[in-house]
């Protein structure tokens, strides 16, 4: 099985959630003996220092976009130089030229990866799910609500579908104990930008007692407006702390009693699995890629978006005794039952052998 050579294909190492869980699957597999190489798109790559590869097995392509010819025709150079056995893609843009490379490269295996709700997409990448999407053997989906959203403008796909969740490692179980007279400690991580939707979140503060504090986790475009809105509804209980790095957030998810994601969509939110292995319950609205993460044992779903029905969800949730231990524990169990990485890697690791 491991002297298979997989050609891993993305838009970029940034970093970000599909981008750190492909660097995380190149190295799993290239430590079980696979020959692994990584191409990328784009020159915007600082996850890069983080593979363990050697760095004659990274290829920048600087592909200007699916329509860039010349860019294509330098990944099937790169496939004809390599020979992979498998071609294994994420993200719009890469998914799209992985299939185009499929039709010249009959020799491929080719699966492709979708991150993120398919029914959000731009026609352009709509259009080439629906009549380029036979060329991947399997499409592998980071949760059922993903799979369905492709499922939904393309029917015929649903036979290639499998899913594999985002996992996470899930320490031993500790629930923090706290104060019935302190603060309520909610905490969000997310990148600033209008699909996180935070700044319901930072008005539902407006709604909520002094005792209610928030630490906000990340940067982006909406960091100053969301800023500015902070300051005119919860003054000095929204606190800002930019962009955090991996190795901080188990402190943030420790010392806080609530985990809140306000999103308008997600595919498979990374932080949600995080927070819950450290017993933190959650409280986000409901939306389709929320459900499978967040059940009425986890947390709560929210089901009007609104400043003032993700407030009055928040106080339920907090003052009501022993609420706040019991769904975090019920958090800590789901995702130790779906979504340690463990299991997930091992379940990855199958599908992309055979």
């Amino acid at each position: 099985m491991g002297s298979k050579r997989v050609l891993f294909f993305i838009n970029s190492l940034t970093i970000g959630g599909a981008e750190r869980v492909f660097v995380a699957q190149a190295n799993e597999l290239s430590k079980r003996g696979f020959g692994v190489h990584v191409a990328t798109m784009f020159s915007d790559n600082v996850l890069a220092p983080k593979l363990a590869l050697p760095p004659e097995n990274l290829h920048v392509l600087n592909i200007a976009s699916v329509f860039d010819i010349r860019g294509v025709v330098q990944l099937w150079k790169l496939a004809r130089r390599i020979r992979p056995d498998i071609l294994y893609s994420t993200l719009n843009e890469a998914n799209f030229i992985a299939r185009i490379l499929k039709i010249f490269a009959p020799w491929l295996t080719l699966h492709t990866r979708e991150a993120n709700m398919a029914d959000i997409k731009p026609l352009l990448y709509k259009l080439g799910d629906m009549a380029l999407g036979i060329f991947s053997r399997r499409i592998f989906v980071v949760s059922n609500a993903v799979g369905g959203s492709l499922v939904s403008y393309a029917p015929w796909l649903k036979s290639k579908i499998r899913v594999i969740y985002n996992g996470v490692s899930v320490p031993e179980l500790t629930v923090r104990s706290r104060s019935a007279k302190g603060a309520f400690k909610l905490l969000a991580i997310g990148t600033l930008m209008p699909k996180k939707d935070f700044g319901v979140l930072i008005r539902a503060m407006e709604h909520l007692p002094a005792r209610y504090v928030l630490t906000l986790g990340g940067d982006g475009g909406e960091r100053a407006s969301l800023e500015a809105l902070a300051q005119r509804v919860a003054s000095s209980r929204v606190v800002f702390l930019g962009w955090v790095s991996p190795d901080k957030t188990e402190a943030l998810y420790r010392s806080h009693d609530v985990f809140v994601l306000p999103s308008k969509y997600e595919g498979c939110p990374n932080v949600v699995s995080e927070a819950q292995s450290f017993a933190l319950p959650v409280v986000a609205f409901d939306i389709a890629g929320m459900r499978e993460f967040v059940d009425d044992g986890a947390g709560v779903l929210v089901a009007e978006r609104s400043p003032e029905a993700l407030a009055e969800a928040l106080r339920k949730l907090c003052e009501i005794p022993g609420l706040l231990e019991a769904k975090g524990r019920g958090g800590y169990e789901l995702v130790k039952r779906n979504r340690e990485y463990e299991t997930q890697m091992e379940r990855f690791v199958s599908l992309i052998s055979q």
